[in-house]
């Protein structure tokens, strides 16, 4: 009898921190070996085939993330610029040595948080299938905020001409506020920084998109605040992340691979952005003017909102755009950026 994907149980390892990684909900899975073939050929027709390096490979599709450190496994680390070593288990199957040669992170309104991983792995063993792991909640696209363009700061805005005998939500004059910089001064009391998550202890919550500000009882005389803002104020339907780098495994005498040299890692993405005019491809035009640019990706768990993903880029340029639309949809500018460093961070289990 053969062996169903219902069946199947799934496990991986980030052996550099000697740490679990949650499951997750994975998809489609593509273990490989194949051989390189050698071919001689003489005089006289003479020819003689042999083979010679093992290759091993390995793909996973996440169909629904759950963890940052899933995230964590397809990128480099900033300090040593190698991604993590992994332990895979295909059920039976456990590939050791695992590295990441592609990695790539999707969200799109609507859906779950996506994720493509591919790459090499030095050698394999044959081990008994364990009890499957609990997956865990995953996320999905509207649990996030997505911040792009560079940040400005705006200190003791004053939003007391909007108080009135019944008012507790306010407004910022800008929108998409920076997680974690909004700072909320009420009646004079002392101003309190909001936790990243959208709560501000003692005070109320903010929604970071809106920049709207909901009080938890009305205030009397004054509203003052202060944050960081994003540029970037368009609706973001989707957004695609990747991170590469080359693989080579090493031979030596030996037709099995000893050890795998890692390329240097490039970033890069796809930023989609609803726009009211075609002329805003122009942004992707080089200017050396132009200072680098961050992104931000938080995805918070509105049922736990200490779970949450935390992905940062820095260093980013665009680097084309497109215009598309039809008499059916809204105009949308997808823009090709490039990542200089790429860093999650999150809330374990």
């Amino acid at each position: 009898m053969g062996l169903s994907g219902s069946a199947f149980v799934p496990k991986w390892r980030d052996v550099s921190n000697n740490k679990e990684i949650p499951i997750g909900y994975w998809g489609s899975i593509g273990p490989a070996i194949g051989n390189d073939l050698v071919e001689v050929k003489g005089l006289g027709g003479l020819s003689k085939k042999r083979t010679t390096n093992v290759k091993r490979d390995w793909s996973l599709d996440l169909n629904g993330i759950t963890s940052y450190l899933q995230i964590k496994a397809g990128l480099a680390d900033n300090v040593s610029k190698l991604p993590p070593e992994l332990e895979i288990y295909f059920n039976d199957l456990l590939a050791k040595g695992a590295r990441v040669a592609s990695f790539s992170l999707s969200g799109s309104q609507g859906g779950a948080l996506t994720a493509s991983f591919s790459g090499q792995f030095i050698n394999a063993e044959t081990v008994t299938p364990g009890s499957a792991p609990e997956q865990g909640q995953m996320f999905i696209y509207s649990d996030g905020f997505v911040g792009v363009g560079a940040t400005a700061e705006v200190a003791d805005e004053d939003l007391s001409s909007q108080i009135t005998a019944v008012k507790r939500e306010f407004i910022a004059g800008k929108k998409a506020l920076k997680p974690g910089t909004v700072s909320v001064n009420v009646d004079s009391g002392g101003a309190v920084t909001d936790d990243g998550y959208g709560t501000i202890s003692g005070v109320g919550k903010v929604e970071y998109q809106t920049g709207k500000i909901l009080l938890d009882s009305i205030p009397s005389t004054s509203v003052i605040v202060s944050y960081h803002w994003y540029a970037e104020q368009d609706v973001i339907p989707s957004f695609d992340i990747s991170s590469e780098r080359s693989l080579t495994p090493q031979y030596g005498t030996s037709r099995t691979p000893q050890s795998i040299d890692i390329g240097t890692t490039a970033n890069s993405g796809k930023i989609t952005v609803k726009s009211s005019t075609v002329a805003r491809i122009l942004e992707a035009e080089d200017d050396p003017a132009i200072p680098d640019f961050d992104i931000m990706l938080k995805f918070i768990d509105p049922a736990d909102v200490t779970n949450y993903i935390l992905l940062m880029g820095t260093g980013c340029r665009k680097t084309a755009a497109s215009a598309g639309t039809d008499p059916e949809g809204d105009l949308e500018i997808p823009f090709d950026i490039s990542i200089g460093a790429l860093t999650v961070t999150g809330s374990e289990a």
